[in-house]
């Protein structure tokens, strides 16, 4: 089991060390235009017929359902209660086809914390100028929440979906997640997600993804009481 104190300090550590490889990806990229057909950032179809879709992102639940977790060992019924949804760190892949000079649709998949695949989605982009984009998404959601007693779990696979808007460099979204637990309990959370923008999101994504699962290692390696 990793300490909460170790956790957390791994995720501020990912969390400031994916904003620092945001920021120099898109200065590198910035001044840099997309000649191909399929491009590696977002673009209308005066400039692209598709583009890849990589996304590093930080969502944060601004509400969530709760549940009391009963401690092994006590026959009180001693426990505590927390939320069933936290902070968590998503890395997004997929593809979006422009069907127009507005509009565009795509598939992707998403990894949520170490869960993979935790959610796939279709998307649908509605394009307000070359560089922002109004984003709707929906689909299927997987992961894990805690079981009954303190150290279980329980599987978790629900319906997941988004709006939100799309610039250069940032992004933000509102999700809502419902789901069940394999114990058969309905469970549900709504995000707040701030998530990179076309420009550089490729390397950001890339580096961000491979930062998260070296220190993951770490942390489970290094971390175990």
């Amino acid at each position: 089991m990793i300490r909460f104190s170790e956790s957390f300090r791994v995720l501020i550590v990912i969390t400031r060390s994916i904003a620092i490889l945001i920021v120099a990806s898109t200065v590198a990229f910035a001044q840099k235009s997309d000649s191909s057909r399929v491009c590696w950032r977002p673009r209308p179809l005066a400039k692209c017929n598709a583009w890849i879709v990589t996304e590093a992102a930080i969502e944060m639940p601004m509400m969530s359902t709760s549940a009391k977790h009963l401690l092994v060992g006590m026959t009180d019924g001693s426990g505590y209660v927390s939320d069933d949804f936290s902070t968590r760190l998503a890395f997004t892949l997929g593809g979006m086809v422009n069907r127009g000079p507005k509009q565009a649709v795509g598939l992707t998949l998403s990894m949520l914390n170490a869960d993979l695949p935790g959610r796939i989605e279709a998307r649908y982009r509605r394009w307000l100028d070359p560089d922002l984009g109004l984003d709707v998404s929906a689909g299927a959601m997987r992961g894990a929440i805690r079981g009954a007693y303190d150290p279980d779990q329980a599987a978790l696979r629900g319906l997941t979906t988004s709006m939100g808007i799309s610039g250069a460099y940032i992004g933000a979204d509102l999700r809502l997640d419902l789901a069940r637990s394999s114990t058969g309990r309905t469970v549900a959370a709504t995000y707040f997600t701030a998530r990179t923008g076309g420009r550089g999101a490729a390397i950001a994504t890339a580096a961000g993804f491979a930062l998260f699962m070296g220190l993951l290692y770490l942390a489970y390696s290094g971390g175990e009481t």
